[in-house]
């Protein structure tokens, strides 16, 4: 019963992981959008630069989305992974 519950935690380890590499990519997406945005913002009409950034916000709550399903993938596994190290 422990070894069994014990793999399936380390399956949701797993997921949490892709999720925590997701949110990492999406931050340097980010970062790599705010520098296009400062020298496009020079020489683009006010409109283009709002939907540039509307597509900044769009990564960043996919971003934020997925760090927060990173994090609480890790503690619901170390919760799990206490409990049954205690049985």
């Amino acid at each position: 019963m422990a070894l069994r519950s014990i793999a399936f935690e380390a399956q949701r380890y797993v997921r949490a992981i892709d999720h925590s590499i997701t949110a990492a990519q999406q931050g340097y997406d980010m970062a790599e959008e705010a520098i296009a945005l400062s020298s496009f913002a020079e020489t683009a009409p006010e409109k283009e630069c709002q939907e540039f950034a509307q597509g900044m916000l769009t990564i960043a709550i996919r971003g934020k989305d997925n760090a927060q399903k990173a994090s609480e993938g890790f503690r619901d596994v170390r919760v799990k992974i206490e409990k049954v190290r205690h049985e």
